[in-house]
């Protein structure tokens, strides 16, 4: 029983350990000044992205490291396609900022935005569409995996 309970206690030492370890190593240095407001500014931008109710649907949900097409379409709340100059377009990775970057040279035709990437490496990526009537805080995002290109898409 003792022995039981002394492997249970080193066990929940050994997890708080790696946890810390993992989370130090990971850790990118972005603090929110105020975790309050910024907590509240989240609940009111998702209240108004609701309200907005645009649609993104990133056609392909696996690139490979290097020179990539993104290609997704954005739509309003009645079906019709946003207009360029209404967002900022850039791709990041979801565990740092440092590989964000914006997203230039978009073409969009009909309901298709074309926009060449280069993405750096691989990993869980995100497309992430800013509206740009309220750049800090109402952004649609859409999640996908890069890969070595000898991975195959």
């Amino acid at each position: 029983m003792k022995a039981a309970l002394a492997v249970s206690i080193l066990l929940g030492i050994g997890a708080i350990v790696g946890a810390v370890v993992v989370g130090t190593l990971t850790f990118d240095g972005t603090v929110t000044d105020d975790p309050y407001d910024t907590g509240l500014r989240w609940d009111e931008n998702r209240k108004l992205k609701k309200e907005l109710g645009w649609t993104v649907d990133l056609e392909s949900r696996r690139y490979v490291v290097g020179q990539n097409r993104l290609r997704f379409r954005l739509k309003d709340s009645e079906g019709n396609p946003v207009a360029p100059d209404a967002l900022t377009i850039e791709a990041g990775r979801l565990d740092t900022n440092q590989f964000t970057f914006a997203i230039h040279d978009c073409r969009q035709e009909n309901e298709l935005y074309d926009c060449p990437v280069e993405i750096p490496v691989p990993g869980r990526w995100e497309l992430r569409l800013r509206w740009n009537n309220n750049p800090g805080g109402i952004y649609f995002v859409q999640g996908f995996d890069v890969v070595h290109a000898d991975a195959g898409q």
